[in-house]
């Protein structure tokens, strides 16, 4: 027992930085296994696009092929393939087992924050705030490539801070390498390689040894651009012009106005909703006492030390970031996890300002932790309810289709990827004008799957003059959150 004691005294920050995470994974471990919570939600979001993102790779470890040209998933979330296909190869490949890698992931990332003693404060406040924002928490546990994406940008901004922290110009070459996977696993993240000049423009400030700096920029950036070259050979040249139809219709599909009005508009109508509405003010504030506070030890108290430092640097990174996907705010169309970078820079911009104060101003921690405790108390009521919303309709179809299906069966339709994960289901999406029904039924599906109204695919099956209670033998009627799933087994 007293060795045990000495050995926890010894590693001491060890075991700070696994408590931490252990309980950021404990806030999100209920959620594991229950299906995506849409009850705030206007489209289909997780409930169809979790199975979607994965299905192509899933396909791939069943039967050898990724059906690249048959959905969009692969060409837009390339890196993510990368790392979710030794899930699908090696584990059971469940849904579970996705999620709860990608978890891991995140609470590793914090544990790392936990377990600097300059960013322990930080890190504790981002895990209470995180968990009371209904953007910012649930796509952590989601299989989807949003929420790996922005565990990257935590690691590139953990990454940074170390550069600041140790002034040494190699942790920024890790970070640039992060920034630009973290675009690769899913490219509507570009925004994400703005960050890239911004880390290595914001060291020169700190920066003692320019030529080494010179070095690990110039290594980056032949990185990057033989990668860039390399992408192009193989996959661009060779799939030009499916590339082209895909991204002609992304355009279409999301239009864009870089107008300030728009965006304006975009953001007051965002934080018009009562569950998030306090964040606005919080950030605010925290954006006003934080200039406030490093202009007073510019100005008046003429000294800025290594703390003043680290976290200028984490709050210029965060705040270029949040600037980055309020920019976002411009598009047309915008799902609930298009919102999700944008509420995790929010909270990673108070979180930083939090820890500031506490750890500079050791009078007003008090102060911090009440404002921080008044808005825990009021918000705590949205994780609560977040667990009573838990459903496991798709979980239960699921179990069900594994045990009726044999290996290599196909499901068909744009729902029919949520609820084939196993280890031996293979589904193939389809939409009208995208999807061709001779090679769809080549694959002799065994289930269909679609909404009543046909409105997930745009009245495919319609288009394609195919009379479902002709060509099945039976149908069962879900009720998937808001949306009613028909599900036809094919003759």
């Amino acid at each position: 027992m007293i060795k045990l004691i000495a050995f926890i005294g010894n590693h001491k920050r060890l075991w700070i930085s696994i408590c931490m995470a252990a309980l950021a994974f404990a806030l999100h471990f209920p959620f594991l296994h229950a299906d995506p919570d849409c009850t705030y939600n206007f489209s289909r979001d997780a409930l169809s696009d979790e199975g979607l993102y994965s299905q192509q790779m899933r396909n791939f470890v069943h039967t050898g092929e990724t059906f690249f040209h048959k959905s969009d998933v692969m060409a837009k979330t390339p890196f993510y393939q990368c790392l979710i296909y030794p899930i699908a190869k090696f584990s059971d490949g469940s849904r579970f087992a996705f999620r709860i890698f990608l978890v891991l992931l995140f609470v590793g990332v914090l544990g790392l924050f936990a377990y600097s003693f300059s960013l322990r404060a930080f890190a504790t406040i981002f895990i209470a705030l995180h968990a009371l924002n209904i953007y910012g928490f649930s796509y952590f546990h989601y299989a989807l490539p949003e929420g790996i994406a922005v565990t990257m940008i935590l690691f590139s901004l953990y990454l940074f801070i170390k550069s600041i922290e140790s002034k040494k110009s190699i942790f920024l070459l890790y970070a640039g390498f992060v920034l630009f996977l973290t675009y690769a696993t899913k490219l509507i993240f570009i925004n994400a390689l703005g960050l890239i000049p911004f880390v290595f423009i914001a060291f020169l400030a700190v920066c003692i040894d320019c030529k080494r700096w010179l070095k690990h920029l110039a290594v980056l950036l032949f990185t990057l651009l033989s990668i860039g070259l390399v992408i192009y050979q193989l996959v661009f040249i060779q799939h030009r012009e499916f590339l082209s139809l895909l991204f002609s219709n992304q355009k279409d599909n999301a239009r864009f106005h870089l107008s300030y009005d728009f965006i304006k508009m975009g953001l007051t109508n965002h934080f018009q909703d009562e569950k998030i509405a306090l964040f606005k003010p919080l950030l605010i504030l925290s954006i006003v006492l934080f200039a406030l506070a490093i202009a007073f030890r510019i100005f008046i108290h003429k000294k800025i030390d290594k703390l003043d430092e680290i976290h200028i640097a984490a709050f210029g990174f965060s705040f270029v970031w949040l600037l980055s996907e309020v920019l976002k705010f411009g598009m047309e169309y915008m799902p609930n996890r298009y919102f999700f970078s944008f509420h995790v820079a929010l909270i990673v911009v108070i979180s930083i300002v939090m820890s500031y104060f506490i750890l500079r101003y050791q009078a007003l921690k008090p102060i911090v932790f009440l404002l921080l405790s008044m808005f825990i108390l009021i918000k705590s009521p949205l994780y609560i309810e977040s667990l009573h919303h838990r459903k496991y309709v798709q979980r239960e179809i699921i179990q069900r289709l594994n045990n009726q299906l044999n290996k290599h069966d196909y499901a068909i339709g744009v729902w029919s990827c949520g609820l084939t994960w196993g280890s031996k289901l293979n589904s193939i999406p389809v939409w009208a004008n995208f999807s061709d029904s001779s090679f769809v039924f080549s694959k002799r599906p065994r289930v269909l799957f679609t909404e009543g109204n046909q409105l997930e695919s745009d009245s495919v099956f319609g288009k394609w003059r195919i009379d479902l209670h002709r060509i099945a033998t039976k149908k069962y009627t879900h009720r998937i959150d808001k949306w009613s799933v028909e599900e036809w087994w094919l003759k």
